[in-house]
């Protein structure tokens, strides 16, 4: 998942195989821990007490947070190797956002969150290759701090007792990291999914 799977770096075929394996590790444990973190919230909301069973689903989501972050990094190293060619750049600078973000939203690919694809837009004018996993290494850190932080909340209540105002926010402000998170993993996915060099979202015909 993500531009950092996508075949903007020259590399050979065994170590591309390696990093797209790392992808599909980060994308089947973020799916992970968004569907733990979200069974959290639904225990919360079910029932007016802590049960235990919260900070048991938050656990397992960290758990799968740590490996994606993991898979994170070792692609950053594989792509660390090596930068993307005069040509890509060159395609890399002439992509029309707007055009992508348009016909995404459209086809009901990516959500219509303006400020998400801003972000991401601006990643990709960088031509810092290593800046979308960089910046997605970044929030799966905050939402993993989140995420101990909710912990050691409910940890602090006894079994049985009504959550306060307090434990109810610390888990909305996760929510919020979920939805941001996942809302960025689309568009990123998304973004992958354009084939290198085609000249459809470049008002150019491909090579």
């Amino acid at each position: 998942m993500s531009v950092n799977c996508n075949r903007i770096i020259p590399l050979d075929d065994k170590t591309f195989e390696e990093k797209s394996s790392l992808g599909r590790t980060v994308s089947i444990a973020l799916h992970a821990a968004l569907s733990n973190a979200y069974k959290a919230i639904e225990v919360v909301e079910t029932n007016p007490a802590l049960t235990g069973a919260e900070i048991v689903y938050l656990r397992a989501a960290g758990d799968k947070l740590d490996t994606v972050t993991q898979a994170l990094y070792g692609m950053r190293d594989i792509l660390a190797r090596g930068r993307p060619t005069e040509a890509t750049i060159a395609w890399l600078r002439a992509l029309d956002y707007d055009a992508l973000y348009s016909a995404g939203t459209e086809r009901g690919l990516i959500p219509a969150v303006g400020e998400q694809w801003e972000r991401l837009a601006k990643l990709m004018a960088s031509l810092n290759h290593l800046s979308v996993t960089n910046s997605l290494i970044a929030d799966v850190e905050a939402l993993r701090q989140k995420i101990n932080s909710s912990i050691d909340i409910l940890r602090s209540t006894a079994p049985d007792t009504p959550l306060t105002v307090e434990k109810v926010e610390c888990l909305s402000a996760v929510q919020t990291s979920l939805v941001e998170l996942s809302t960025f993993a689309q568009m990123v996915s998304y973004l992958n999914a354009v084939e290198p060099m085609d000249g459809r979202w470049t008002g150019r015909t491909s090579a």
